[in-house]
């Protein structure tokens, strides 16, 4: 995912992604990569970091709209929180 693709192990559920939705255009593919690179380098202005206090800010459990591609943010959270527990 570091490169903005989105991408499965099954077959066709990568021909849908890639084929039917075109989630891989480049353009698209800029705009995920841009949105993480924007949100790390906000952490790096923070002193300290809490994943789980961050998270319900970008997958909806707080009012108001999400920002576009927030589930790019929500996954690379996740996957920090889940590397910290480790």
């Amino acid at each position: 995912m570091g490169d903005g693709k989105i991408g499965s192990d099954d077959v066709m559920i990568d021909e849908a992604i890639n084929v039917v939705l075109n989630l891989n255009q480049s353009r698209l593919v800029s705009n995920r990569k841009a949105v993480l690179a924007a949100f790390q380098q906000r952490l790096q202005d923070v002193r300290r970091f809490d994943a789980a206090r961050e998270l319900p800010k970008w997958d909806g459990r707080e009012n108001g709209e999400l920002p576009e591609f927030a589930q790019v943010v929500v996954y690379w959270l996740q996957k920090r929180r889940s590397r910290a527990a480790a």
